[in-house]
């Protein structure tokens, strides 16, 4: 027990840590609405945890009418496609292995993972895992298709590059039947990533990747004891940078602000097959440059087919500075899970 309650202290003080945080630097991993069906693209602890092997892929198109094509003044909305895979292996290990697309305006990140977790039995159902990632996050970008207001920038002139950045991460993630919580820095390293290396007589300027912390947790409460109906409140909460980076302020022109983020999650599963949800998404700050912090309220659903497959659509509506602009955000997710033990699937896990 003691060993539990150092890991539910650490987690607190930095969930604690983050929200009281002040500094931060821009965002730049992806974000899902249905995070809680794609917890191995940000904890590779995760890998394993549902005892069998279990398929995710969603596709997340933002901002809907915001245009597809960098040629369009209003071009470059993000589009996002995931899929992870991951299964228990022999003596408490779990393997996973995680793939997605990024396309943000003129610039492509693909990224590709593999994690490696091992689970510990502390007591009854509750579980211990441990893991770590590795792998690699690959930028293609082409600024042809750009509107470019100062065509003669040196920093545009080259056109397209391309750059590799090598990418390790680990996390906790301590779990039972109908309660989980984890901690995870999927992006240890900060790999630099040069803006203006074209050699076309810029300013030297310059970009990089940052660490993401993030914080997880979520409980199912089965109504009057029935499993048939299921109340499952989740929180995901997202900084970037180390603890120190929280504890100070900055003035630097070249530091990129943003608040640490959140999303409130609330769900009920009915017998076993439908899920519908709603969640929020905000941060902790009470506004942003004079603006509303607030950025979407969603709505989602998901059915569990009896043959193991799982279909759900996720819709955002922005209630923020974006809001005249877009038709919001939506998100489609397949998955799939098997049970090798007993050749069926099981009854669905809540996490």
């Amino acid at each position: 027990m003691r060993k539990i309650y150092a890991y539910l202290s650490f987690g607190i003080l930095v969930l604690l840590v983050l929200a009281t945080s002040q500094r931060a630097v821009a965002q730049q991993e992806p974000m899902y609405t249905k995070y809680m069906f794609n917890s191995l693209a940000f904890n590779p602890a995760y890998a394993g945890t549902s005892d069998y092997l279990s398929s995710t892929a969603i596709i997340r198109d933002q901002w809907l009418s915001w245009g597809k094509g960098l040629n369009s003044i209003d071009g470059g909305a993000p589009v996002t496609y995931a899929v992870s895979v991951h299964s228990p292996f022999k003596n408490n290990v779990g393997l996973g292995g995680y793939i997605s697309q990024d396309n943000i305006g003129a610039s492509v990140f693909t990224e590709m993972e593999f994690s490696y977790a091992y689970r510990l039995q502390l007591k009854d159902d509750l579980q211990l895992s441990a893991g770590i990632q590795g792998g690699i996050t690959h930028q293609n970008y082409d600024y042809s298709g750009l509107n470019i207001r100062h065509p003669e920038d040196g920093r545009f002139m080259e056109g397209n590059g391309v750059s590799w950045m090598p990418n390790a991460g680990a996390g906790l993630y301590l779990y039972s039947e109908k309660f989980y919580f984890g901690a995870s820095v999927p992006r240890l390293f900060e790999t630099r990533i040069l803006v203006d290396q074209f050699g076309n007589g810029g300013n030297g300027l310059e970009a990089s990747t940052y660490r993401h912390m993030y914080i997880a947790s979520g409980a199912a409460f089965p109504i009057n004891g029935n499993e048939d109906l299921v109340l499952k409140p989740s929180i995901l909460v997202k900084g970037v940078g180390w603890l120190g980076d929280f504890a100070t302020s900055s003035q630097s022109t070249t530091t990129v602000r943003t608040p640490t983020a959140f999303d409130i999650d609330v769900s009920m599963l009915f017998y076993q097959t439908l899920w519908l949800g709603v969640s929020f998404r905000s941060t902790f700050d009470k506004e942003v440059q004079g603006n509303s912090s607030s950025d979407s309220a969603d709505i989602w659903g998901a059915v569990y087919l009896d043959n193991g497959m799982r279909i759900g659509v996720a819709y955002d509506y922005n209630i923020q500075g974006l809001q005249p602009f877009t038709n919001g955000s939506a998100e489609l997710m397949i998955g799939y899970d098997m049970n090798f033990n007993v050749d069926k699937i099981v009854t669905p896990r809540y996490f």
